[in-house]
């Protein structure tokens, strides 16, 4: 099983919002690549929603962020939050302050792991994540990954 990130792509819509800091695919090996992400919010981060999907055939999940930080709701969201948690540097409390940074840092694909819950075939699948606050869209993360299972 092999699961590559072959691109990633970060956007700040509102740099009065925030800006990224960082955004990178970092190569350990041929094999293996690290995600890493550095957010800076210049305003308060509250009852943010997050529209996200796999296209075109997984989910497309809207919900509050700071409800899946607090409470870990709704229950899809916080199955595909938990794969990138302990990469993060977020607690359980809301709303983030301005100055507050979001780190992703040497996030690493677990294939394995996401199939147990996630049944996918090889191929190569894109994310797209859309963060709002306050009805406006403040920034995007978007991205693609390349699975192959060699024992398929």
């Amino acid at each position: 099983v092999q699961a590559k990130f072959r691109s990633l792509n970060c956007d700040s819509c509102d740099k009065n919002f925030g800006q990224f800091k960082l955004c990178e695919i970092k190569a350990v090996n041929r094999s293996l690549n690290l995600i890493n992400i550095i957010y800076k919010f210049n305003g308060l981060l509250d009852n943010t929603s997050r529209a996200s999907g796999w296209r075109p055939f997984l989910y497309d999940i809207k919900f509050e962020l700071c409800e899946l930080i607090e409470k870990g709701k709704p229950y899809v969201a916080n199955l595909l939050f938990g794969y990138i948690k302990p990469y993060t540097n977020l607690n359980q409390t809301c709303p983030k302050q301005p100055g507050f940074e979001f780190k992703m840092q040497n996030y690493k694909l677990n294939m394995e792991l996401f199939r147990q819950r996630f049944p996918i075939d090889a191929g190569e699948y894109a994310v797209n994540l859309k963060f709002f606050n306050k009805q406006l869209l403040r920034f995007i993360v978007n991205g693609s990954i390349s699975y192959t299972n060699y024992k398929d």
